[in-house]
Order: structure tokens, then C-alpha cells, then sequence
């Protein structure tokens, strides 16, 4: 039986963290185990994530939180080449189809290189840098079989009630190139 819709028992706690129930959480990790685990073992991906990373190892932390800085800025420009190369890299093409197949399941998904910048993404992220956080340090730092799930909230971004299930990118060779985080729309799953 499905529960009333979260946005409608929710009413005026629209910013506070929907703690799951335990069930939540086996319905989301179900749902991540048999659609989130695959589309993270995807070449290209993990191609995606492989080459930024090297293109940007010498990337200092100042760089890093520069570039983040930059981001952050950019959210409010017409003009935004960090941003724009994010949503229109070719791998942003690949996320996209993945959010249209899921059928209202998922809202968005953004893919971070080894240092947890963002590579790609199917909409705008609120930063950056995602090393700092455990979506990329619980994952990417942890390696093979690592899951990270987020407490269900509202993200402004999206307008849903979501929960984030964030993985380890694994390449072919079993090697950890980078993150992926992908919102599921609690509406949706519940």
C-alpha cells in the first residue's frame, strides 16, 4: 500500500530532513541495488571520470576551492562555462537518458572525477566539489561496494523529495575512477 504522497504530510516542514523508516531505506537500497549499481559500472563513466581526473591532477586545493568559488558564482550568470561544460558534456547525454528511462524515478544524477569535482551532470549542482562530502568520501574513498544513502529531503534544485544513493565509479579493470550520485524521488519509490 502506498503511502500518501511525502510533499502532502510533509506540509510546512518543506526544508527539515525526512528521517526513513527502516522499510524507506530497504525500498531505496533495492532500487539503487538493481538500477543505481549498474548504470556506476558503466565505461563510459567511468571513461568520463578516468580522464578528468587525470586532466586535472595537478590541481592544487586552492585550485579546487577556486573552482568551486567559481561554480557557486556562476549559478546566477547567463554566462557559465564551468557550468554549461559540466551539463553539456558528452556523458550528461548518457545520464539524461538514464533519468528519462526511469520514468519519474530518478530526478537527477551528476558523475565526480577522483578528486570529487563534478564531470557531468543532468542539472546544476549547488557546488562543485563534492570531495568534501559523503557522497564522494563514503563511495569513492571506500571503494567497491560502498553505498551511501542520504536521509529523504526536499532539494530545491529538483522540487522533490529525494533521496541520494551515491556509489564508487568502477572501471573495467576494477579500479575506483570517481563517484556517481543519483537523487530518487521518495514520491515516486513510496
Amino acid at each position: 500500500m502506498k503511502r500518501p504522497a511525502l510533499a502532502a504530510t510533509c506540509g510546512v516542514l518543506l526544508a527539515a530532513p525526512l528521517f526513513a523508516q527502516e522499510d524507506d531505506l530497504a525500498v531505496i537500497r533495492a532500487y539503487a541495488e538493481r538500477h543505481v549499481v549498474p548504470l556506476a559500472q558503466e565505461e563510459v563513466l567511468a571513461a568520463a571520470a578516468r580522464e578528468q581526473t587525470h586532466r586535472l591532477a595537478g590541481l592544487s586545493r586552492q585550485d579546487i576551492l577556486d573552482r568551486d568559488a567559481e561554480w557557486r558564482a556562476q549559478t546566477d550568470l547567463e554566462t557559465r562555462p564551468l557550468i554549461d561544460a559540466v551539463l553539456e558534456h558528452p556523458a550528461a547525454d548518457f545520464l539524461r537518458a538514464h533519468v528519462d528511462a526511469a520514468e519519474g524515478a530518478i530526478t537527477d544524477i551528476f558523475l565526480m572525477d577522483g578528486h570529487g569535482l563534478n564531470v557531468a551532470a543532468t542539472s546544476v549542482t549547488s557546488d562543485y566539489w563534492q570531495g568534501d562530502e559523503a557522497k564522494f568520501l563514503e563511495t569513492h574513498e571506500k571503494g567497491a561496494g560502498a553505498m551511501h544513502v542520504s536521509e529523504v529531503d526536499f532539494d530545491t534544485s529538483t522540487q522533490f523529495y529525494q533521496a541520494d544513493v551515491s556509489l564508487p565509479v568502477i572501471d573495467r579493470f576494477g579500479e575506483v575512477v570517481g563517484a556517481i550520485t543519483v537523487g530518487l524521488n521518495a514520491e515516486y519509490l513510496f
